[in-house]
């Protein structure tokens, strides 16, 4: 996984995508990640995974699912704080104030649409009704500009933390209707693990795309390419250029142009976790506790 993600990185920044730099840690992470799952379920006599949660295609949607999540809810809160920084030019204390829209809309909604998936007992509602609303506040990201009013980023950043709310925990329940009564345990734990390597990924796809489209529209404008591959450390230098000044100017366009990029790659991949809702099957949430981890005593009485 490590040399897939190093190769992502790499691709089109360091290295072209079809030099060797790129291609052999890419080639050797995805053989690696197919290598070992065979070998988890044809060569392993003790898995470390829970195969049990793996052969049932309503559960591999859901990890599926939830990886996509990962990689638009990091790729997003990464890059909506680099724009706040960069275009709109706030200090570290308010930048972190900026975010909070997200936040504070998110946690809220997650917590609300939890009790009511434990009330009623469904969930596809919420995965449908995610989705939706998470491609199109990512897809209203997309519109930010220079210009743009503070409350008109408030208003996207909020509209992004609903919809991630909406899918927080909605994904987390699926995950568990969908196992086994006795891997409800692994089925969480899976569940997080993805939604953490979509993090990874989200992070490494956004920086790949800003800084080869933002190269790209350095080179049209005539200013130094170099640039867009300290994306994140020229924010200090931009904050010091003279106001209204062509580089600066300039500059702040190409931020916008790699931001923009950035939000219409995730949107895109925002439809593939609403191309798979349709195979979360619809279970029942009433499960016996059976597990394996038990009070002593309590296993012997038993």
């Amino acid at each position: 996984m490590s040399a897939f993600l190093i190769g992502l990185s790499w691709g089109g920044v360091q290295y072209s995508w079809g030099s060797y730099q790129t291609l052999v840690p890419l080639c050797l992470g995805v053989g690696g990640i197919v290598a070992t799952g065979f070998w988890e379920f044809f060569g392993a006599s003790h898995s470390f995974l829970r195969l049990s949660i793996l052969t049932d295609q309503s559960s591999l949607a859901v990890y599926a699912a939830s990886i996509v999540q990962g990689i638009i809810m990091y790729g997003e809160l990464y890059y909506i704080s680099l724009y706040l920084q960069a275009v709109k030019l706030l200090s570290a204390v308010m930048n972190g104030v900026g975010v909070l829209p997200v936040s504070i809309v998110l946690l809220p909604t997650s917590i609300v649409v939890a009790f009511v998936i434990s009330k009623t007992g469904r969930y596809r509602w919420a995965l449908w009704c995610g989705w939706i609303a998470t491609i199109a506040a990512t897809g209203v990201t997309i519109l930010l500009r220079e210009h743009t009013s503070t409350a008109g980023w408030i208003f996207m950043f909020a509209f992004v933390g609903f919809g991630h709310g909406v899918l927080y925990n909605a994904l987390l329940f699926a995950a568990q209707a969908s196992s086994p009564a006795k891997d409800v345990a692994y089925a969480a734990s899976l569940y997080t693990f993805c939604r953490t390597l979509g993090f990874a990924i989200g992070v490494i796809i956004g920086g790949t795309v800003l800084q080869n489209f933002m190269a790209t529209r350095l080179g049209d404008l005539g200013l130094p390419t170099a640039i867009a591959h300290n994306a994140e450390g020229y924010v200090s230098t931009l904050k010091t250029l003279p106001a209204g000044s062509a580089l600066r100017e300039g500059v702040m366009n190409a931020y916008v142009y790699g931001l923009d990029s950035i939000f219409e790659v995730m949107t895109g991949i925002g439809a593939l976790g609403l191309l798979a809702t349709p195979f979360v099957a619809s279970r029942t949430m009433d499960k016996s506790l059976e597990t394996d981890h038990v009070v002593q005593g309590a296993k012997d009485e038993a």
